[in-house]
């Protein structure tokens, strides 16, 4: 499969970001991302690190025709610093959320003009990818990547893509939930923090734009929450009831729906399903990104999950991604898979 030079760059740029951690560690950690030193490289991708998070761009292949004008690297790189920067002062609830996900890894951000692919949506902004790990580092890697449509809008909306994909979906990984939660109930706790994030900004909740956005909430994202809500805690209803909703009552209820949906069975057809399509996404992701490392990527993956390291072991996702390697060349995958039931 043809994959892009972006890709075949990732790997260098993650070894870099933490060589460039533990020279902070020596010197002292700037008192800002503002105040931090921008890193570049001949090739044109910058990065920074700052207060245990990593933040990098890089510039679009050669020769990519994406039918739209790219935003460079680093201006890219100085909207993703002032977004994160903003992100950190939303409140008490996103700075909990974001110190946890430092702890439990390594916090990676990066505008990738490549991604999505040449026939990509523009509905697509970012992605969380927590299948992106490298065992040889022996911690969780939490990989988060802004497409060029996410990082063309604006501060406050490029804040809320941070708060979703990074906050919301982090979160859900770290808990246990992506494995085990309908996708429609995942974005409608992503796009609470989204809320959370409006919230902390202050932005006027009567615009057109922010109802639109609470009418998207509520009558489709979290739409089959209420439903439960209504039929079985109708108490935590009150939640929605003001014009700045209580987002932190409003997950700790939505987590008890996600116990509920799991403990229950409700949605297993629709929960594999989305397994299935997220897998593959994160397949060809790994592809694009690794070029031609895919094959030991996708088969440190595949163990990852035969073994459960850091993540619910699942054999059925182990063998998929055991003949993925194998299709990408790795000597030894195809043998792993056959040791696994089909």
């Amino acid at each position: 499969m043809p994959t892009s030079k972006v890709g075949k760059r990732i790997p260098f740029l993650v070894n870099a970001l933490f060589l460039l951690a533990s020279f902070v560690l020596l010197l002292g950690e700037p008192r800002s991302l503002t105040a931090a030193t921008i890193n570049r490289q001949s090739d044109g991708t910058v990065f920074i690190e700052f207060a245990g998070v990593s933040l990098a761009a890089v510039p679009a292949p050669k020769g990519a025709d994406y039918k739209m004008p790219i935003m460079p690297a680093e201006e890219g790189l100085q909207k993703l610093i002032a977004a994160f920067e903003q992100l950190q002062k939303t409140g008490t609830y996103a700075r909990k959320a974001l110190n946890r996900l430092k702890k439990s890894g390594d916090v990676i951000i990066v505008y990738d003009p490549s991604f999505p692919g040449s026939e990509g949506s523009a509905l697509t902004l970012g992605a969380f990818l927590p299948e992106y790990y490298d065992p040889s580092q022996g911690k969780k890697r939490l990989f988060t990547i802004i497409s060029r449509f996410g990082i063309k809008w604006t501060h406050e909306e490029l804040v809320a893509i941070l708060a979703h994909e990074l906050l919301g979906h982090g979160i859900q990984h770290l808990d246990g939930f992506l494995e085990q939660v309908r996708r429609i109930d995942l974005e409608c706790g992503a796009v609470l923090y989204e809320e959370a994030v409006y919230q902390g900004l202050k932005l006027d909740k009567r615009s057109s734009r922010i109802i639109k956005f609470r009418k998207a909430l509520e009558r489709h994202w979290c739409r089959p929450f209420k439903a439960y809500q209504a039929k079985q805690a109708r108490d935590s209803l009150v939640y929605w009831n003001d014009l700045n909703p209580d987002v932190p009552a409003l997950l700790k209820a939505l987590n008890g729906y996600f116990s509920y949906q799991i403990k229950s069975g409700a949605g297993a057809k629709a929960v594999a399903l989305d397994r299935d399509i997220t897998l593959k996404r994160s397949i060809e992701e790994i592809r694009r990104r690794e070029g031609d490392k895919s094959a030991d990527r996708l088969f440190d993956a595949a163990i990852r999950f035969r073994d459960g390291v850091q993540i619910r072991k699942d054999l059925k996702k182990a063998r998929i991604l055991f003949l993925a390697a194998a299709e990408d060349g790795h000597p030894t995958a195809a043998a792993e898979a056959a040791k696994l039931p089909k």
